[in-house]
């Protein structure tokens, strides 16, 4: 007991026969229970034989001392052992993390499309630059789950894996191998007295060590409670490696990733009563327009940015109108008139995005209206039964081709 690596134990069972308060034998009461210094308790026993506290009895009671008073015992008192801690909690692997965090929706879902949820479960050890949901604000999420883009999405995701675990102690300045194949480099930029201008980069090779140009900085993991300049904690562990956030995509050599289209016009004459779009047909003559205000969070209205973001979504994401929506009436031009209308499935197209995006539709469970978050750039109302109905376009044309029999 009195050895070194018992010292632990000792001053349990010592604290377990000290109580706080100066307590007479007088005011001891049977069946008393009694916590002690080392915080179990002590049940005491009064009656004719004597006074006991748990199985000892008190031989000499009462002995005076300038802070306290004694009471001897013939017997050890021994506190209950203790119950062992619990096991520590196994760190989640690199896809069960990312399937965990909110930041990671897409990042998740493209690993998976990728094929690369078995290699990232593996044992590694990988250090995964994770870029975060406003990574690909300007990518075009449908194209790159494109089976037909499958090489390029593994050839980008690829280039996001380091071989080998480097947590901040150990991830300095250096070139480091991607499992992509192409190297990277490490990039570490004193802060000259501003916090925002120092920190660890990432990037493609280059002469310049302090080059910071089409690099990516580490922003770490951002929590309410786990905060510092904004940057959080700097990694995450997981249980075969560890895995930093970045903001933004790298492009391995000679690799594109395909893009949003941008949204054509300023939206002017969008508001809530109506916002009309048209799609041209230039070989058959044929015009269709659409009042997207319908299907349009009445909210929105009075953001222009986000206005601009959602009807950017609903071009790149609809398969009907990809990429060529113009912020016009059909009847701008005097020569056009009416030819009918046709329903067609306004969200045809949308399932992919929903799934990465929102965590719905296609596969998973089906979306529900749930409102939008303009600062996250989340506009999930998109994949939301009350703006996702079918639509009528109406077509107009300047000479005798029946738009809305299919010639559109």
């Amino acid at each position: 007991m009195l050895k070194p690596e018992n010292k632990a134990q000792l001053v349990d069972v010592l604290s377990y026969h000290v109580v706080m308060g100066a307590v007479h034998a007088k005011n001891i009461i049977d069946c008393e229970i009694i916590k002690t210094f080392e915080g179990q308790t002590v049940t005491a026993s009064v009656n004719k034989f004597g006074v006991f506290i748990n199985n000892a009895t008190v031989t000499t009671a009462d002995v005076d001392a300038s802070n306290g008073v004694v009471h001897i015992i013939n017997n050890v008192l021994l506190p209950s052992a203790k119950p062992a801690p619990p096991a520590p909690t196994p760190l989640p692997s690199i896809v069960e993390l990312a399937e965990s965090d909110p930041n990671l929706i897409f990042f998740s879902t493209l690993i998976k499309s990728a094929g690369l949820s078995k290699t990232l479960s593996g044992p590694g050890p990988f250090t995964v630059l994770a870029p975060t949901n406003g990574a690909f604000d300007k990518i075009d999420p449908n194209g790159l789950l494109d089976p037909a883009n499958a090489k390029v999405l593994q050839k980008i995701l690829g280039f996001h894996v380091i071989l080998g675990s480097y947590p901040p102690s150990a991830l300095a300045a250096a070139k480091l191998s991607s499992f992509e194949g192409d190297p990277l480099q490490i990039l570490v930029r004193g802060s000259g007295g501003d916090w925002q201008l120092g920190g660890k980069y990432v990037g493609s090779p280059r002469p310049n060590d302090q080059d910071v140009r089409n690099t990516l900085k580490l922003t770490g993991y951002h929590s309410a409670t786990d905060t510092q300049h904004g940057q959080g904690r700097p990694a995450l562990n997981a249980s075969n490696g560890v895995v930093y956030f970045v903001g933004g995509l790298l492009m391995p050599p000679n690799t594109t990733a395909p893009v949003v289209p941008q949204p054509s016009g300023a939206f002017s004459v969008c508001t809530e009563k109506s916002c009309i779009f048209k799609l041209t047909n230039t070989k058959t003559g044929c015009c269709g327009q659409v009042d997207a205000a319908p299907r349009i969070p009445p909210s929105l209205f009075n953001d222009t940015v986000a206005l601009a973001e959602y009807i950017r979504l609903t071009e790149q994401l609809s398969l009907v109108f990809r990429g060529n929506l113009i912020n016009q009436a059909c009847t701008s031009v005097p020569s056009y008139r009416a030819n009918g209308t046709k329903t067609i499935d306004w969200s045809q197209g949308f399932e992919p995005w929903c799934e990465a995006r929102c965590g719905c539709g296609g596969h998973l469970k089906p979306c529900k209206d749930v409102p939008d978050d303009p600062a996250t750039h989340t506009y999930c109302s998109l994949c939301g039964p009350k703006y996702n109905q079918p639509i009528d376009i109406q077509f107009f044309h300047n000479n005798q081709v029946d738009c809305a029999s299919g010639a559109m």
